[in-house]
């Protein structure tokens, strides 16, 4: 039997505690793409995250992060758009 987990258990002390039957059976969905495809910007987040915190962001931190960058870019766009629309 498969068993499968989101990506909250998307952890390596997690996965470490697993025996090598149920780490067999495990299918592990996560949104995010292995670190390697990231692009630049999602990289630098990583590392910046790592070496604040002594440890790897959690799989749904880069989708925290850009999702409060979108949301504070929307709420700065309509400042910046009353500064240069100023005589």
């Amino acid at each position: 039997m498969l068993l499968f987990g989101s990506a909250a258990v998307a952890d390596e002390t997690f996965l470490d505690a697993l025996t090598p039957d149920v780490r067999s059976r495990m299918r592990i969905t996560t949104p995010t793409l292995p670190p390697r495809l990231l692009p630049p910007a999602a990289r630098q987040f990583r590392a910046r995250f790592r070496s604040t915190f002594g440890r790897a962001p959690a799989p749904d931190a880069l989708l925290s992060y850009e999702a409060t960058r979108a949301v504070l870019s929307s709420i700065e766009a309509p400042a910046r758009r009353a500064t240069t629309a100023r005589p």
